[in-house]
């Protein structure tokens, strides 16, 4: 997630309003009739659902949820500061034995994201691991990631009892080319790219059949690069193609249309990168229901128009863009009331648990999957 004020829009007027509905009528009839069933993986949910204040592990009830919404993808951070906070300890896994054995019981595959730097590492848990050894040790955690909860892991074998879903995907860091997380500073892709080869090597040196996504580039942001324009320049770096199977993206938008602007602009680099059959990936999007901007905030009955508005969007389009990967941020709110930005405010359910009316309208999407 990001905090930052995109370029400033004009408040909409009426007949602006009936235009862009207009125009995202014509989309969807544009798109063609009846929407096919997606897969279950196509949608999920981004965060620490039932992380408290206290920083307790995921409650069951929201697992219950998720099962019952049959939600295929649970966007879920592994942070190396909170496994190692000193080097060389003994990792601690209890927070994720725990995650990935609800995830399991309740039938939902997790996106694992690796991020987070120990206090030893770098001068801020989001940025990068900064010396040569920090990004050794890294490598480490993730090697270990892969060997304890993918293919063939230590988790699955120490627990026969739990059904057997390995984590199938990873995503390596996340958005490179918004400061906050990339010491101080957006990084040069090519940056980006010298942290990404060899984390991929790991992964497939561990699981062959892992699947690798870049870090969720930011759409729009006035403190670093446009996402298709870092994407660009990622390209220009020498074999990047075999590190990632998949190019993610955070569409960040006013509406709808902001979300089509975007995957065009991204699907147009990667077809002039000869990449076309590579699928995008949503890893972020999502409005908030508190938090004051007047871009990304709206009321609980807006969130809920907006949702259905991008993810009907998205699934009519799916084929023409190659997505293949729908994740809401988030899956809790963060904060409450509405005290810090806005992006603390994008739950489907609000801080104590109380579904937003998003949670129908995205349960709507999630139930009619194959």
């Amino acid at each position: 997630m990001f905090r930052t004020t995109v370029t400033s829009h004009a408040r909409s007027s009426v007949a602006t309003a009936a235009a862009l509905c207009a125009s995202l009528v014509a989309l969807a009839l544009a798109a063609g009739g009846a929407e096919a069933k997606v897969p279950r993986s196509f949608f999920g949910a981004e965060g620490d659902p039932g992380a408290t204040a206290s920083g307790e592990a995921t409650a069951q009830r929201d697992f219950n949820r998720m099962r019952s919404a049959r939600l295929g993808t649970l966007r879920l951070n592994f942070n190396w500061g909170s496994v190692e906070p000193t080097p060389g300890a003994a990792r601690d896994w209890s927070y994720y034995d725990t995650m990935v054995e609800r995830a399991a019981r309740a039938r939902v595959g997790i996106l694992a994201v690796l991020v987070g730097s120990p206090g030893w590492a770098a001068d801020a848990s989001a940025y990068v691991p900064e010396s040569a050894a920090a990004r050794t040790a890294f490598r480490l955690f993730v090697r270990d990631v892969v060997q304890r909860y993918g293919r063939g892991g230590a988790f699955w074998r120490a627990n026969p009892g739990v059904p057997r879903r390995p984590i199938p995907a990873y995503q390596v860091w996340n958005e490179p080319n918004y400061p906050p997380h990339w010491s101080d500073g957006p990084s040069v892709a090519r940056d980006y790219a010298s942290f990404l080869k060899p984390i991929a090597r790991t992964i497939r040196a561990n699981d062959r059949r892992a699947l690798i996504a870049t870090a969720g580039l930011l759409a729009n942001s006035t403190r670093g690069p446009a996402g298709y324009r870092y994407l660009d320049d990622l390209y220009a770096v020498k074999g990047i193609r075999r590190s990632f199977d998949a190019v993610a993206i955070h569409p960040y938008s006013e509406n709808a249309r902001g979300v089509q602007g975007e995957l065009s602009r991204i699907r147009g680099v990667m077809r002039r990168r000869g990449d076309g059959r590579t699928p995008v990936w949503i890893t972020e999007l999502g409005w908030a229901t508190g938090g004051g901007s007047e871009y990304f905030s709206t009321t609980p009955a807006g969130q809920a128009r907006r949702l259905g508005s991008a993810f009907r969007f998205v699934v009519r389009n799916r084929n023409r863009y190659n997505v293949s990967k729908l994740v809401w941020f988030s899956w809790r709110d963060r904060a409450g009331p509405s005290s810090r930005g806005w992006e603390f405010y994008c739950g489907l359910f609000r801080l104590n648990g109380q579904p937003k009316p998003a949670w129908a309208t995205f349960r709507r999407f999630t139930r009619a999957t194959g």
